[in-house]
């Protein structure tokens, strides 16, 4: 009697734990194939729906062949474990890697770009390094010839006074020849006025005598 007991008691055991949901667990339907979706265990049970390859599924519950299963819209139902398998499909799978390839690809030409940006960016900044370099080479330059010279500024600058002093001397005496100057031409011009009017009073006197002369000469003849 124990052991018809125990018996059964084994028996509901295994036949409960078939019956309980298994360990959540998502499924997808097998590659290039359409199943249905059923009310319940069975190939002559009513169909609820037809999926397509790649459908996500989580399984609820799983017995012998079948698994009791929900889509991703919430509709329960029943399928053959045979055509479901838990990795992606290789149609989805080559898709996503696709889409990867194309995402990993336009990155690349972006980091391509950017990194020609970058190397403009950089030629442009060793020319200007360069140039900010001779300048900085030219000043040193003009710094060590300031040092040279720094000893012999008081002597540069004894020069420098005797220079501007010869220089104002000599715009004075430009200006002292240019009052010269204009004052000759002045004489030079009186003098030329003058002696034109001589020469206009002479000829004119000259005329005048000689009138006087023919005027004398004709009477003489007629008397």
């Amino acid at each position: 009697m124990y052991s018809k007991s125990a018996l059964v008691a084994c028996l509901c055991l295994a036949i409960w734990l078939v019956a309980q949901p298994c360990v959540a667990r998502t499924v997808h339907v097998t590659d290039e194939l359409r199943i249905t979706l059923r009310e319940s265990p069975g190939q002559k049970k009513r169909i609820l729906k037809t999926l397509p390859t790649g459908t996500s599924l989580e399984v609820l519950q799983e017995r012998e062949n079948w698994l009791r299963v929900e889509t991703e819209k919430g509709r329960e139902g029943w399928v053959l474990k045979r055509y479901t398998m838990e990795r992606l499909p290789y149609k989805q799978t080559n898709e996503r890697l696709k889409a990867k390839i194309a995402d990993l690809e336009d990155k690349h030409n972006q980091a391509k770009e950017k990194i020609q940006r970058l190397e403009k960016a950089k030629n442009r900044l060793a020319s200007q390094l360069e140039s900010t370099n001779q300048t900085l080479r030219q000043v040193r330059q003009d710094y060590r010839t300031l040092q040279e010279e720094a000893p012999k500024l008081p002597e540069i600058k004894n020069s420098l006074a005797q220079t501007r002093d010869r220089l104002q001397a000599s715009q004075t005496q430009v200006k002292e020849l240019r009052q010269k100057l204009d004052s000759l031409r002045s004489r030079n011009s009186q003098f030329w006025f003058l002696a034109g009017a001589g020469v206009v009073f002479i000829s004119c006197l000259i005329g005048f005598l000689l009138g006087r002369i023919r005027r004398r000469k004709s009477r003489s003849l007629y008397f």
